[in-house]
């Protein structure tokens, strides 16, 4: 069992036992800062809780966060977010 596929199951867990609110909105820092805070991202969800995460992990990663097209996961559930940790395919 990978890592990822661990993830998954514990975040699948906790929807299962809590009502988690939809994704309001994912900030990222922009293309050309290269601060040491420009390796972490933000999901904010509708009821303005704020989930902190590292982007800055290779520059593969980064570069592949900060080129997505983020409003695709507004109004989704952060388990379905998760669950794109899993696939080899691009969002």
């Amino acid at each position: 069992m990978t890592l990822s596929s661990e993830y998954i199951k514990i975040i699948n867990k906790i929807s299962e036992m809590a009502s988690i609110p939809l994704i309001r909105d994912i900030i990222v820092p922009s293309n050309n800062n290269n601060s040491k805070s420009s390796n972490f991202a933000a999901i904010v969800l509708e009821d303005n809780s704020i989930g902190i995460f590292v982007i800055g992990l290779s520059p593969e990663i980064k570069s592949s966060i900060l080129r997505m097209d983020h409003k695709v996961f507004y109004g989704i559930e952060p388990s379905i977010m998760a669950q794109k940790f899993l696939s080899k395919s691009q969002i």
